[in-house]
């Protein structure tokens, strides 16, 4: 049985070298098609991360072929970091005259120029759109799933108990969270954490998790998770912003539920998190998988990869990913892919 497995995995090995050599050889000669075919091949192998390791040496080293490969490992392996040095790899071929590479560095700059005058869907900045998109979808699904669990009228909150009271035969919840209030009258939203008001600390059971949010915003310059209020006033929706950003905070802590009620005289809302664990997840549903997506990446327009990476990675399922397509398996259903034009918009998914 060992000496099987043995073989099996120098079978995987041998098939990845072969499509490293590919990589490489249609990468140099700007075979943009084989060299999509090459790179989602390894990716859904694994072994995408070692590939940009592999081409690291000689791409530091000036050689074309090898910066043209390791950029195209670069760009599946997605993410912020990863992004960035894959462009400054295009950068400097472009610098040097490559046409392939000046071309394709202007493709990504009239998506840039396109990205800076549609602006955010969400309403809020870019940092908080990387932060938040990979729960978008999944936060879409568990509403539904939430409201079926437990009406969100039936509910009110319980400020010495830290929990929301079931009023009628919904249970009461706990592991809550209070993220903050919306002043319909001013249009701003304010943080619990600086709520004075209220009185609390960070060590208040309320608000120890949303300690987390706040870090964040503050290390990864994000003004909407670090300052103490935002005024809202200018978007074309402010309720519906606040509650935007309540919902996108929750799934920073867990996807799970958020409750609202009107407070104040029906002056204000607030907003509370709860991780109780009796709250029944979302199941995957390959049928609804489409419109939910397709809503998702319409609120984050320039990170549908996150959208629909971290939809796939929240349900556990095992994500294949190339410049031009996300596959997934897993669930228990039959796999799934999500296409991508060059500007990395969805444009198929089935």
């Amino acid at each position: 049985m060992k000496a099987f497995v043995g073989q099996c995995e120098a079978l995987v090995n041998q098939a990845s070298e072969m499509q490293v050599v590919v990589l490489r050889h249609a990468a140099g000669d700007d075979d943009e098609m084989l060299a999509k075919v090459a790179v989602g091949e390894l990716a859904s192998q694994g072994q995408i991360e070692a590939v940009v390791e592999h081409f690291r040496p000689e791409a530091a080293a000036g050689d074309v072929g090898a910066m043209k490969a390791m950029f195209y490992a670069l760009m599946t392996v997605g993410g912020r970091e990863a992004s960035a040095e894959g462009m400054r790899l295009l950068g400097r071929l472009a610098e040097g005259g490559d046409a392939w590479a000046v071309a394709t560095r202007e493709r990504a700059r009239a998506y840039e120029r396109e990205h800076a005058r549609v602006g955010s869907a969400t309403g809020f900045g870019p940092g908080f759109d990387r932060a938040t998109a990979a729960f978008a979808a999944a936060n879409g699904e568990q509403i539904e799933c939430f409201a079926g669990y437990c009406d969100p009228e039936g509910y009110q909150f319980s400020f010495d108990e830290n929990k929301l009271v079931g009023l009628g035969e919904g249970p009461d919840l706990t592991d809550l969270t209070v993220l903050g209030t919306y002043s319909h009258s001013s249009r701003t939203w304010l943080w619990m954490w600086a709520n004075e008001s209220w009185g609390w600390d960070w060590s208040h059971p309320a608000l120890r998790s949303l300690r987390r949010v706040h870090d964040l915003g503050v290390e990864q310059g994000i003004p909407e998770f670090s300052e103490r209020g935002l005024d809202l006033s200018d978007l074309p929706d402010p309720h519906s912003a606040a509650s935007v950003l309540a919902i996108s905070t929750g799934g920073l802590l867990g996807v799970s539920g958020v409750w609202s009620c009107r407070i104040n005289d029906g002056e204000g809302s607030i907003y509370v998190h709860s991780a109780d664990p009796r709250i029944p997840r979302a199941a995957y549903d390959r049928s609804s998988v489409e419109g939910l997506l397709h809503g998702a990446t319409r609120l984050y327009p320039h990170h549908q990869r996150e959208v629909v990476r971290g939809y796939f990675g929240h349900h556990g399922m095992q994500v294949g990913e190339s410049i031009d397509r996300i596959t997934a398996t897993g669930a228990g259903e039959p796999g799934i892919t999500v296409r991508f034009d060059a500007a990395n918009q969805v444009t198929a998914i089935g």
